[in-house]
């Protein structure tokens, strides 16, 4: 009889917790049908592509990634998209990831770009332009960029074309590099696709961190080599984030934390042998640190061009020879400001910084000779011959006119203990 009544107290328990979990449920099955039925009229596509996806057959609806807020043409605007959060719900280890990485900075990091409120709207918060990109990291992230809807395919997603809206084009063909090195044509030519992918190296194990020693503007603000950090003092001057006397400026700490340069050698070392152990499982550990050097070593080259072209262009400045802007910080232009050049000069230096010099490192570490050279260290000397060609005849005009800058008249004659 005892028994009977623990029986009986068992299934009661059981059916209380059925009665108060289930009406959710069957209230989520009821929404999803009636959203099928309206947007299976009204877009089709949506539907057909949602049902033939791992998410429908796993059970995934509409209600649970979109919520149930929306219940009519009128309020369609009360639906939630799709981001990071609601995708934690089910993948919580990869949003983890992701926020750790870089692509979770990538929404901010626009914004590191001087005058980016002066473009158009459309360009950078209509998504249109950079934003379109950028977004990835919005809110807390927007998985979606990868994993299309209304699949959120990991197949998809794990093809090296999902990274070429983003990764491709004029000035950051990581892509076309990538797409035209040994590495990529091995993928394209062999008929097991044995060759490496962008997520083969920069998501191993399907980590979403997607992070690199070198980030964005292959920059770092310490290193054994002192000649080399010479160099980079003289770019990250240029960028308004290290002062006249070397110190770091809140630029440079928004770009850390941005996750664009690395400030700590250890952080960077720590990045390169995570990089090692990806090379490794292909090719020996002795020619992966071989070609390693070989990278640093180009880079170190087009940072001492860089650095060369700045000193010449700096001195019109320090002479007299240009006017020196208003709104640009006391020791330097800003090497970031591409779209507002205040002269030809500078525009021709951003152009060696943002666009040659890192189409020149992106060639040198997917390992393609013709983007390194050609498309890089050429048009790259290019520019530094013209800048030294355009110096040159800038001061021998001023000069043979008299006409030096008003700042360069006013300054005071040199003391006689100053001529000796």
């Amino acid at each position: 009889m005892k028994m009977v009544k623990n029986i009986g107290l068992i299934c009661l328990i059981l059916g209380l917790y059925l009665i108060t979990s289930r009406p959710a449920m069957s209230q989520s099955v009821v929404d999803n049908k009636i959203c099928v039925d309206c947007h299976s009229q009204m877009n089709p596509k949506i539907i057909s592509t949602w049902q033939e996806s791992r998410m429908a057959l796993s059970g995934v609806t509409c209600i649970d990634c979109h919520g149930s807020d929306h219940q009519s043409a009128d309020d369609a605007f009360r639906i939630s998209m799709i981001v990071g959060g609601i995708c934690q719900k089910c993948h919580g280890d990869e949003v983890v990831q992701f926020q750790d990485g870089k692509h979770a900075r990538a929404w901010t990091s626009v914004y590191t770009l001087p005058d980016v409120e002066a473009l158009p709207t459309e360009l950078v918060e209509g998504e249109q332009g950079c934003g379109g990109c950028h977004a990835i990291g919005r809110w807390d992230g927007q998985c979606d960029s990868c994993h299309t809807r209304h699949t959120f395919s990991k197949e998809e997603a794990r093809q090296p074309t999902a990274c070429l809206p983003c990764h491709g084009g004029v000035n950051h063909p990581q892509w076309e590099i990538w797409q035209t090195s040994k590495h990529g044509v091995v993928v394209t030519a062999s008929e097991r696709k044995r060759g490496p992918t962008c997520q083969t190296c920069h998501m191993p194990k399907g980590n979403h961190g997607v992070t690199t020693a070198w980030s964005l503007l292959a920059l770092r603000a310490s290193g054994k080599d002192l000649e080399w950090a010479e160099f980079r003092r003289t770019i990250l001057r240029w960028l308004g984030f290290i002062d006249a006397a070397g110190n770091p400026t809140e630029g440079l700490d928004r770009l850390k934390a941005r996750g664009i340069v690395l400030l700590s050698f250890d952080e960077w070392q720590e990045q390169r042998n995570r990089m090692v152990g990806v090379c490794n499982t292909c090719h020996s550990r002795l020619f992966v640190l071989e070609k390693m050097e070989e990278v640093d070593s180009i880079i170190k080259k087009a940072d001492h061009l860089m650095a060369d072209a700045i000193g010449l262009v700096q001195s019109l400045y320090d002479e007299g020879f240009l006017s020196r802007p208003k709104e640009k910080p006391p020791c330097c232009p800003d090497l970031l400001g591409f779209h507002k050049a205040p002269n030809p000069l500078e525009e021709k230096l951003m152009t060696m910084f943002l666009k040659y010099r890192l189409i020149m490192l992106h060639g040198a570490v997917h390992n393609n000779p013709d983007y390194v050279t050609n498309y890089g260290w050429i048009r790259l000397k290019e520019g530094y011959e013209q800048i030294k060609r355009m110096v040159r005849s800038h001061k021998s005009d001023e000069v043979s006119r008299g006409q030096r800058d008003p700042v360069m008249r006013r300054r005071p004659p040199l003391a006689a203990d100053q001529l000796r």
